[in-house]
């Protein structure tokens, strides 16, 4: 999935340009938070990564230019960003992106298509890992600090950015947190305490 392409590709130029220039048009540097790759019902579809429509209007009030989605990690990560003190205070310290900027889909049944990640193949892991390495250089020339970076996942993305970054060394230590996706399919009760965790974390970096 790449949202800069196909029928919603002017729609998604606009948000992210709006977004781009709302929050980051400055030389000051971030801390990097890398996720997996886009979701079909967030970047995916947005091109800003862990925001959907929603988000993106209600809380950084920029159109969607006629795009309209829920997605579940995005609703997480906004409430993360409401606990950290806003969308200004969060990404004025924080760059969001993803390991693989690109999003994948696998077709379940006719007609039924669902996410996939780069790590759920070998093959495609493989095939993906040299574009994948271009790209991680590349989000960490945008101006981000060397001290630290938050991996979401603990699992295989954690593993694959710790070998990553141990081939290409750019970051002195990689923390991972817990998947939004993961707690609020899995550990939803305990929304808040993850989001506590988190925000007690990122406040220390």
């Amino acid at each position: 999935m790449n949202p800069f392409k196909g029928e919603h590709a002017g729609a998604v130029h606009h948000i992210t340009t709006d977004f781009y220039q709302k929050y980051y048009a400055d030389t000051i540097k971030r801390i990097a938070i890398f996720g997996i790759n886009p979701g079909r019902m967030g970047a995916g579809l947005t091109g800003v990564p862990f925001a959907d429509t929603w988000c993106l209007q209600e809380k950084c009030n920029i159109s969607t230019h006629g795009i309209e989605t829920r997605e579940t990690s995005a609703r997480f990560i906004f409430d993360l960003v409401d606990a950290f003190g806003g969308p200004d205070r969060f990404f004025g310290k924080f760059y969001i992106g993803a390991v693989s900027p690109l999003g994948y889909v696998k077709q379940k049944a006719e007609k039924s298509w669902v996410n996939y990640n780069y790590y759920d193949s070998k093959a495609l892991q493989q095939l993906l890992t040299p574009a994948i390495e271009r790209w991680y250089q590349q989000q960490y020339n945008l101006g981000v600090h060397n001290h630290v970076a938050f991996c979401l996942g603990t699992g295989k993305n954690r593993q694959f950015l710790e070998s990553m970054n141990r081939r290409i060394p750019l970051f002195k230590k990689i923390v991972a947190l817990e998947h939004p996706r993961y707690i609020m399919q899995y550990k939803n009760r305990e929304k808040d305490a993850y989001i506590k965790k988190f925000a007690d974390l990122l406040l220390q970096a």
